[in-house]
């Protein structure tokens, strides 16, 4: 395997691949047959961590995309995204003249100061695994594209005072619009995941039956995500949509829910119950009992008597 190369700006990865300079030095948006094929073959042959977002669509041509250690084939007229920091690998039939695939990279820096990067945690789907991409309808694939192609003619032609906010307002929009398809597909696919939740209680059930969080701490969203062979962020949003609570959320309500049983059925004291949850500090269980309940756990209990 190649050596991982550290691209942390768009001019790097121009000079890497042999395009030149970037129109714009944060954002840039690449349609896969308006290449030079040496670039997609120097492409083909670098595995990539970016300091950069990326919006990638596949249409059009085969392969697959090496995301952290795992190498993953991801079907057509799909929309994957990454986060700063991800480790890439593309491997595929380097002639793709017919492709319709397009890749759209920006900075963080584009972002700074701008109400868009202090909201940019909101589009979860950055931190979504690559078997949870979005799978566009043709209406959807077209509007994508269309909103890419206004952000790149926004700054290929000469900058001025308005192109920063027209450039963020398009880019604003693309990543709303992904929110809105994600929130078709996870109804399209509701009677698919009608089980994880049952899953997501049985292995947090699991969990704090062992005694594991005595030793282990809290459970964590991370653990159970991986069990259930998903994302952090998708199964918490995938819960979110069918219930109205994230992941955490429910991790939080069984706790409460464990401890109002602890509290009316045992003699353990508040400190051995809040340490048998997996809480480091009794006062942290306090809080979180008092932000569901209204009460402190000692009043609880001495409301039961």
């Amino acid at each position: 395997m190649n050596p991982v190369v550290n691209i942390s700006t768009l001019s790097e990865l121009h000079a890497l691949t042999g395009l030149s300079e970037p129109a714009h030095p944060l954002i840039g948006m690449y349609v896969l047959r308006e290449l030079p094929q040496v670039s997609m073959d120097h492409a083909m042959d670098i595995a990539m961590k970016l300091s950069l977002y990326t919006v990638m669509y596949k249409e059009g041509v085969e392969g697959s995309i090496g995301y952290g250690r795992s190498q993953y084939d991801y079907e057509n007229g799909t929309l994957i995204f990454t986060a700063p920091g991800q480790e890439l690998r593309f491997e595929g039939k380097r002639h793709a003249k017919d492709s319709a695939s397009w890749m759209l990279l920006f900075h963080p820096d584009l972002l700074a100061g701008t109400d868009l990067g202090r909201r940019m945690d909101e589009y979860t789907y950055f931190g979504y695994d690559v078997t949870e991409a979005l799978h566009l309808s043709t209406i959807e694939q077209a509007q994508a594209l269309d909103i890419g192609k206004h952000i790149e003619a926004e700054y290929s032609q000469k900058l001025d005072a308005h192109s920063h906010k027209l450039i963020l307002n398009n880019l604003e929009l693309l990543l709303n619009q992904c929110m809105r398809f994600y929130d078709r597909q996870f109804f399209q696919r509701s009677a698919m995941h009608s089980g994880t939740l049952d899953r997501f209680n049985t292995a947090l059930g699991a969990y704090l039956a062992s005694g594991r969080a005595l030793l282990e701490g809290l459970p964590r969203v991370d653990w159970i995500a991986q069990e259930l062979c998903m994302s952090p962020n998708y199964l918490s949003d995938l819960l979110r949509k069918e219930t109205g609570l994230s992941a955490q959320g429910h991790i939080h309500q069984t706790l409460v829910d464990r401890a109002k049983h602890a509290l009316a059925s045992s003699e353990e004291s508040i400190g051995e119950i809040a340490f048998g949850l997996g809480f480091e500090q009794p006062q942290s269980f306090t809080r979180l009992f008092k932000k569901h309940t209204g009460m402190t756990p000692k009043t609880f209990r001495s409301n039961l008597n």
